[in-house]
């Protein structure tokens, strides 16, 4: 199966699809309406035929599992953990 999901991601002033590699963690039902932090100063880049339009920022917890860095997550992290 794909490690690869198609999120379109509501900036409050724009819409923008990003090709995000955590389908292994999570499902689409699980991401609706989930604040995350996007970084959008990127240039587009195609992933398997699929403009992609930012980088959601996130981590990897102690278990090898991806954590999005919010300010709720900021309580599951541990310091050193690396931004993915």
């Amino acid at each position: 199966t794909s490690e690869l999901l198609l999120l379109n991601v509501d900036l409050g002033t724009e819409v923008r699809s990003v090709v995000s590699g955590i389908a292994r963690d999570y499902s689409l039902e699980v991401l609706i309406g989930l604040d995350v932090i996007l970084l959008c100063n990127l240039k587009p880049y195609f992933i398997k035929g699929v403009e992609s339009q930012g980088m959601i920022l996130m981590t990897k917890d102690q278990n090898g599992k991806m954590i999005f860095i919010t300010p709720d997550s900021i309580k599951q992290a541990v310091p050193g953990l690396k931004i993915s």
